[in-house]
């Protein structure tokens, strides 16, 4: 990239891109930090699981109020997506130390929540736990697996 050598780890499936960028999870299992959006679905472990947890967050996704800046997703037609990632790229750097430093921020941030008018607010994971915690049973399916 940029004339410059990279080495990672191996590269899981497309899926788990799809999975969380696409708007669906993003709730680390240390349930500590988030990606930029409200849904904590479990990830699952195994690639052959992604299929099966995306049909089981479709339906609550489609029910949460949408968020700014949304584009059409070609998965689901006529609806739009509001694209909630992006973090590989932001964190990517040739400088480990500025990537340590990215990811750290990334970490760092808190947990997202959305509140019934589709805003979305970063807050500590305590926090988030007991609003999610206090949402009606049906909203709440909107968010986390019951």
């Amino acid at each position: 990239m940029g004339g410059k050598e990279f080495a990672y780890s191996k590269k899981h499936h497309h899926s788990r891109c799809d999975y969380v960028c696409g708007g669906f999870t993003g709730l680390h299992k240390s349930g500590r930090w988030s990606t930029w959006l409200p849904g904590h679905f479990p990830m699952p472990e195994k690639d052959e699981d992604f299929y099966p947890a995306l049909l089981d967050t479709v339906g609550p996704y489609l029910k949460r109020p949408q968020t700014e800046p949304a584009i059409f997703n070609v998965i689901m037609p006529g609806d739009k997506v509001g694209l909630t990632c992006g973090n590989s790229q932001l964190i990517c750097h040739p400088d480990k130390e500025v990537r340590k430093r990215r990811y750290q921020m990334l970490v760092k941030s808190g947990v997202i929540i959305q509140h019934s008018d589709g805003s979305l607010e970063a807050v500590a994971p305590e926090e988030a736990k007991k609003r999610i915690a206090e949402m009606d049973t049906a909203t709440r399916a909107l968010y986390e697996k019951i």
